[in-house]
């Protein structure tokens, strides 16, 4: 039972060029999606041309 409720408490914070990648695909919207190059359906924050450490701070 500790392990579905800790499951369901985890929020992935996911940094990629563009759509989620299909590895992610089992997340089932337990995440949250920043974007640097193109926005697309499954983006939640896009920052265009961003580095790694903005997007990260930005999460």
């Amino acid at each position: 039972m500790r392990e579905s409720f800790n499951r369901s408490r985890t929020l992935y914070l996911i940094q990629a060029k563009d759509a989620l990648p299909e590895r992610y695909a089992c997340l089932n919207g337990r995440h949250i999606l920043l974007s640097y190059g193109e926005e697309t359906s499954d983006t939640d924050i896009f920052m265009p041309d961003s580095t790694w450490t903005t997007g990260r701070n930005r999460l």
